[in-house]
């Protein structure tokens, strides 16, 4: 059963809102690189592979304490997709189906198919064509340009792991799941960090946000006030001339009043 058209439009967004901050990229890259341990280690593979698969609730959970840290407030709370999962499903069962053909078909086509020592060697293209199957579904769902690449680096480093012969039976798988995990590691470290630098925390955006409005509305209130000082000013003028008029007015009749008084004692 398909799903419905606005949910087609949303997973996307949501899957590229989940994987924009690289934070998954380096977590998937450190189980990884754990799991290669496993292939490269002398013995004591099963223990080491259990101890690692206890490991990823930890991982998972560390991830997610650092998008509370550092992604939420930035961006917002956005939650793990889960629309779409059957199409996934899907996917990964298609690429597991095309591993396993491609993987016979070399077998085959050097006459090797009942050699066990040939199957450890060409398991690194097996493994090569399920991870890029991933990564190709992680790049049509999110758009982003680096799983594209990484999908082209885990075919080619498939291909060329599996042409040299190592000593060890599992050491070509073990080295092609080191180099898909650090090129995970790295490719979600500069994710990451592009991240921060692109977006701020949104307490910085309110603050210049509230700078900004703080500006417009100092000018008008200056705006403001100069009419009402121009105002007060005006009409001081008027008010300063009619209380000298009338001290002046007082002072002649005062000067008048002394002149008579000064006559009449004359002619007393």
């Amino acid at each position: 059963m398909s799903l419905p058209p606005d949910v087609q439009h949303t997973v996307p967004g949501a899957q590229r809102a989940y994987y924009e901050d690289g934070l998954p990229d380096m977590a998937f890259g450190c189980a990884f690189v754990l799991f290669s341990l496993a292939f490269l280690g002398s013995g004591g593979r099963g223990t080491f592979m259990i101890y690692v698969i206890l490991l990823l609730p930890v991982l998972m959970a560390a991830m997610q304490r650092l998008k509370q840290r550092y992604t939420y407030p930035r961006t917002g709370l956005v939650r793990s997709p889960q629309q779409g999962l059957r199409s996934a499903g899907s996917t990964v069962a298609a690429y597991v189906l095309l591993g396993l053909a491609s993987t016979l078909a070399i077998l085959l086509l050097t006459g090797s198919l009942h050699s066990p020592e040939q199957w450890y060697r060409w398991a690194p293209v097996f493994s090569g064509i399920l991870l890029a199957g991933a990564l190709h579904h992680l790049a049509s769902r999110s758009g982003f340009v680096r799983y594209h690449l990484l999908t082209i680096a885990c075919l080619l480093s498939a291909v060329l792991l599996s042409v040299h012969q190592f000593p060890g039976r599992l050491q070509g798988l073990g080295f092609h799941i080191l180099l898909q995990g650090l090129l995970l590691l790295l490719f979600g470290a500069v994710t990451f960090a592009r991240f921060l630098r692109r977006y701020p925390p949104s307490g910085t955006l309110r603050s210049a946000a509230e700078g900004a409005a703080e500006r417009p509305r100092s000018a008008v209130e200056g705006a403001a006030e100069r009419p009402r000082s121009a105002v007060e000013g005006a009409a001081e003028r008027p008010r300063s001339a009619a209380e000298g008029t009338a001290d002046g007015l007082l002072q002649s009749g005062m000067d008048v009043h002394n002149r008579e008084e000064d006559i009449a004692d004359g002619r007393g």
